[in-house]
């Protein structure tokens, strides 16, 4: 069973759900605009789609939420802030839309569009993050804060 937001629903300010532990499942609407900083940052979610509607993710969104284990980001995502994943010890995957032109995902590694910023990486890989089989395109310049 999935917790509903109400479709009137544009934006979900700063800490809005922060530490809500109880909250492991909740649909976005397709009306979501905006996700604010670590609005969802120590909840109990285990997976988590933005919906294409959404423009704007802000910091740390998921931050600490320890039972996250897959990330979907919509086709309409144009900004994501810094650490959306940071300290999420579970994730397995972080898929982006193929529709999605300012960021992409190659084996959980979340990029810029044309993979010149490095901004997450899932935190459940094992060992020496050596991006086994990821080989770390030559365009990538700049790297956010991406081991949890």
């Amino acid at each position: 069973m999935c917790a509903m937001l109400a479709s009137s629903v544009k934006s979900i300010q700063y800490n809005a759900f922060y530490d809500c532990f109880s909250l492991s499942t909740l649909c976005l609407s397709q009306n979501l605009e905006e996700i604010g900083n670590s609005a969802f940052s120590s909840t109990n979610i285990s997976s988590f789609v933005i919906p294409n509607s959404v423009t704007s993710v802000g910091d740390g969104i998921l931050q600490g939420c320890r039972s996250l284990t897959s990330l979907t980001i919509g086709d309409g995502v144009e900004s994501i802030r810094l650490n959306p994943v940071s300290s999420c010890s579970s994730l397995k995957t972080i898929e982006v839309s193929a529709e999605n032109t300012h960021f992409t995902a190659v084996d959980g590694v979340l990029f810029n569009r044309d993979k010149t910023l490095l901004i997450a990486c899932c935190g459940a890989k094992s060992g020496n993050i050596s991006f086994r089989p990821l080989l770390l395109p030559s365009e990538t310049t700049r790297f956010v804060d991406v081991m949890s």
